[in-house]
């Protein structure tokens, strides 16, 4: 069903889901009592459906994940986990449905190399700031997609 929805108002509902909640972590630092399993299971849903409609999770998952509050070595941890897992389980459905093709294929191979460098470069960055500065790291980076893909949505 999903591989026959238009993504489109999906993408502008998600960007802007994901704005408000960035918006909401920014000011308000202590939302961790907010994030109980209930919360979570919620999270992970919408996540997985915008994974699913759009190829765009990570922001709702970041954003939840930001508001736990944890230490920037624990929150990193939980991003790579959760991001490892997103994606498993993306290829995985998306192969099953056939969405991946030869072109996609050839397309990650082409596109590793820089992957790996930025990885690599981010991995260095955050021995340097990441304790500091993570929570604001994140909050650009996500926000900064959730606009790109509205105005994307929106053009």
């Amino acid at each position: 069903l999903l591989r026959y929805i238009d993504p489109t108002p999906m993408k502008i509902l998600l960007s802007l889901l994901v704005l408000v909640m960035l918006g909401v972590i920014t000011f308000q630092r202590q939302l961790a009592s907010l994030m109980r399993p209930s919360a979570v299971l919620v999270t992970g849903a919408l996540a997985g459906l915008s994974q699913g409609l759009t190829a765009i999770g990570g922001p709702i998952f970041a954003t939840a994940i930001l508001a736990r509050n944890e230490p920037a070595d624990q929150t990193r941890a939980n991003l790579v986990a959760l991001a490892a897992a997103l994606i498993t389980l993306s290829v995985a459905s998306f192969w099953f449905i056939g969405l991946i093709h030869a072109a996609s294929i050839a397309l990650a191979i082409v596109t590793a190399p820089a992957l790996i460098f930025g990885v690599w470069l981010g991995s260095v960055l955050f021995g340097k700031y990441g304790q500091i500065n993570l929570r604001l790291i994140v909050i650009i980076l996500a926000g900064t997609m959730a606009i790109a893909s509205l105005w994307q949505a929106l053009s």
